[in-house]
């Protein structure tokens, strides 16, 4: 009845959930989740062109949850958690006859760099998204596992600790931070993407740029620069500001970078056009 109240909001519905389940330092139990919320079934098949489906009935009493097998564990966990999501929503629609079915792209609906007008489709996605990483990724218990100062090291334990994949742990980690500090996510040193703490200042970084194209390292290793990051022009003019900027490098040359800006209090810069625009942009 709790999560029936919560109605089709992804964080309420997955506030709902965590209230019932207590204070635990274990990962969230999404496949006991999942059965005690009438999903009657969840299979692990190797699939080729989805993620994940749900079949289920037009009332929402019962379902069933196909994931790909071929997915990682934290993928995997992911892909139950999202389709759970579609399954609580209530006004989300089937895509099509055969039910719910999600492949990469719906994963990936929610990153910074998106067209800025969505279709219904990727809005439900975007909202299953919502939900998978608010019920996997409970807010408090990342906010306890986090470091004050900004670290790649933080964003380790927390994807160990709750078994997420580093990149959902990145983009959780700095969205739920305090400080001032975004990550950047590349393939290859070009830009898959940004995001950013509420409190951090926007960044002008474009998807496919170049990024510390200086720093070639093995998998597994972190590195430490200090480097000038764009930020959007006010009148014509040109802006950037100082990060420090510390990369963990993964196979397939995949990275993500944790930049840390000045901390809270200190003054942006002498005149003051920053906080101004930090301000508007926020509002």
């Amino acid at each position: 009845m709790a999560i029936e109240e919560a109605g089709p909001q992804p964080e309420r519905l997955a506030e709902a959930i965590l209230a019932q389940l207590g204070k635990s330092s274990a990962a969230i139990p999404i496949e006991d989740i999942a059965y005690a919320l009438d999903i009657f079934e969840i299979r692990y098949e190797k699939l080729e062109s989805y993620e994940g489906a749900l079949l289920t009935t037009p009332e929402r009493d019962t379902g069933s949850i196909l994931v790909n097998a071929k997915s990682a564990k934290p993928r995997r966990r992911f892909t139950l958690a999202h389709e759970l999501g579609h399954y609580l929503n209530i006004w989300h629609k089937p895509h099509d006859e055969a039910g719910f079915m999600c492949n990469n792209r719906d994963f990936k609906v929610g990153n910074l760099i998106v067209k800025p007008a969505l279709t219904a489709h990727e809005i439900q996605e975007l909202q299953a998204n919502q939900f998978a990483i608010a019920l996997l990724a409970p807010k408090q218990r990342v906010i306890a596992l986090s470091n004050d100062d900004a670290s790649v090291r933080g964003v380790l334990r927390i994807a160990a600790e709750l078994e997420l994949s580093k990149e959902a742990a990145a983009r959780r980690y700095v969205e739920t931070h305090v400080g001032k500090i975004a990550v950047v996510f590349t393939q290859n040193g070009e830009v898959k993407y940004p995001t950013k703490s509420s409190s951090c200042p926007s960044l002008a970084v474009r998807k496919g740029a170049r990024f510390l194209t200086a720093l070639v390292r093995e998998p597994g290793e972190i590195s430490h620069e200090e480097i000038e990051i764009d930020l959007p022009a006010i009148d014509g003019r040109a802006r950037s500001k100082t990060a420090e900027a510390e990369t963990f490098h993964q196979e397939g040359g995949h990275a993500f970078t944790i930049l840390s800006f000045e901390k809270e209090g200190e003054e942006e810069d002498e005149t003051g056009v920053e906080d101004t625009y930090e301000r508007f942009s926020r509002f």
